[in-house]
């Protein structure tokens, strides 16, 4: 992985999740707290308790409330004019479902869904750039999208998250790239039981170890290991909201 020296516009910038009731966030803050060793910030309950997770003290992902949330991630991709990406959303078959809004002196954010029935959201930074860390051990490292039209999903990207955005392929797999940075992966799949959708996937020193701490935790693995161009990966199942997450290993780079 390369050294995390600040985002460019076009790629993944935040991710967060809301639940529905003060228990689940907890519980999924105790949860991840022992799983990666992160600290959490409490935000006011005006602002739906939003939870900042910290790793080494730099900002990696926050958990808040909201009415009829699930806990399902979100991914966000930083952009210089947001009003510019979401016409681009409209243009390229994406539904603007949130915003834009502005949160207070921090930046301008939307939530959208693109052409193939992904949800994901744009940020526009002011003061809060996004990721404190990136491309290290049990922070956000990459990117993955499910599709059952790789190729709509990708020539999506290519066109909402501005110029430079490059598509490399590598077998089935579609990787978006900028100024030489791979960031995430399109992967076409069958999306019958859960719908098209975008993962993070979190760095960790060893697989083993890992799926050792879900399993103490409470939680459950899903796929024990999945061999990916360059890398494994495994999924699993948070014990709270029953979420999806993806983990690769350090070592297999």
């Amino acid at each position: 992985m390369p050294n995390f020296t600040g985002h460019i516009a076009g790629m993944p910038c935040w991710i967060d999740a809301n639940v529905e009731t003060r228990d689940q966030r907890e519980a999924l803050i105790e949860f991840y707290s022992a799983l990666f060793g992160w600290t959490f910030e409490v935000g006011p309950v005006e602002s739906g308790s939003y939870s900042t997770a910290f790793h080494k003290g730099k900002a990696v992902l926050a958990i808040g409330e909201q009415v009829g949330s699930q806990g399902n991630w979100v991914t966000y991709f930083s952009t210089d004019e947001i009003d510019q990406s979401v016409e681009r959303v409209k243009e390229n078959g994406g539904q603007i479902l949130i915003g834009p809004r502005q949160v207070k002196e921090f930046g301008f954010w939307t939530v959208v869904k693109d052409c193939t029935g992904a949800v994901h959201g744009l940020w526009q930074p002011a003061s809060f750039p996004g990721f404190g860390a990136m491309f290290e051990t049990n922070v956000p490292s990459w990117f993955d999208n499910l599709s059952e039209d790789a190729h709509a999903a990708s020539t999506y990207y290519q066109r909402v998250l501005g110029d430079g955005i490059e598509l490399h392929v590598a077998g089935e797999m579609r990787i978006l790239r900028r100024e030489g940075r791979w960031f995430a992966s399109i992967t076409e799949g069958d999306c019958s039981a859960i719908p098209p959708h975008w993962s993070p996937v979190f760095l960790v020193d060893s697989l083993d170890q890992f799926k050792d701490s879900v399993r103490g935790l409470g939680g459950r693995i899903i796929v024990e290991e999945m061999p990916v161009a360059g890398n494994t990966i495994s999924v699993f199942q948070e014990p709270v909201m029953g979420t999806f997450m993806k983990v690769m290993a350090a070592d297999s780079n």
